[in-house]
């Protein structure tokens, strides 16, 4: 949760990303033509929907005065379960797509976790140094455990990026694979389902959704840099 008086960057950054990010999922929801395809795309938008309700601090109040954080959190990692089940049974082309996307959720997780620690701390803040004492070592748990997360958020935030600026043809997302030969069209083959209809690489909808995956990857880890930068002090720079 933020505000505008004390980190006036991230909360309009925040802002502008997840609210792209519940556009754009809202438009792969409807564009949606099967049942797989609305569960995924029905996820991303709750995500979406909740990352946006975090930035400021009254809509998140509302929001977790209705459903607890321990209720958001265990929705997230059954969420991160439905894409590791369809990693596993889908073919090997698509898997990374997939188990970026448990990750992703995992992370959501993680990151309303940490915000449970973090709240227990102020809340014990004053009761006994024992009491001070155990509420920073489950900050500094929440933190490590955080790293790897937070590393796989930059890493697929800045592969979407790359994805955005240069469509690569056969990139396991699930989707179309375009192949062009000397003087013809470009010839469309359909890849293996994942999780949205197929459409052709480099087209319209293919860089939305690849702005939409750098959206959500690097707002992800814009906002879950307090809960690290206890280990990773250079990180607060980013807190602005």
């Amino acid at each position: 949760m933020f505000s505008f008086a004390t980190t006036p960057v991230m909360y309009v950054g925040l802002l502008i990303l997840f609210a792209w990010c519940t556009v754009w999922s809202a438009v792969e929801l409807v564009r949606s033509t099967t049942t797989e395809h609305r569960i995924s795309n029905g996820l991303h938008l709750i995500m979406s929907l909740v990352m946006l309700a975090m930035v400021p601090r009254s809509t998140y109040a509302a929001l977790s005065a209705v459903v607890p954080l321990s209720v958001q959190a265990g929705f997230f990692v059954v969420a991160a379960g439905w894409f590791v089940a369809l990693a596993v049974r889908g073919p090997g082309s698509v898997r990374p797509h997939f188990v970026g996307h448990a990750v992703m959720f995992a992370a959501m997780a993680w990151h309303l976790i940490g915000m449970m620690v973090k709240m227990a701390q102020m809340s014990e803040h004053g009761m006994g140094e024992h009491a001070g004492h155990t509420m920073a070592g489950s900050g500094d748990v929440v933190a490590w455990v955080g790293l790897p997360f937070m590393a796989a958020l930059l890493w697929m935030g800045l592969s979407a990026l790359v994805d955005l600026v240069r469509p690569q043809a056969g990139h396991a997302s699930g989707h179309v694979v375009t192949s062009r030969s000397s003087g013809e069209h470009a010839a469309h083959v359909p890849a293996a389902a994942g999780c949205h209809d197929p459409r052709p690489v480099g087209s319209v909808s293919e860089r939305a959704h690849a702005a939409m995956g750098a959206a959500m990857n690097l707002g992800m880890f814009w906002m879950s840099v307090g809960l690290v930068a206890g280990l990773l002090p250079f990180l607060a720079v980013l807190q602005a």
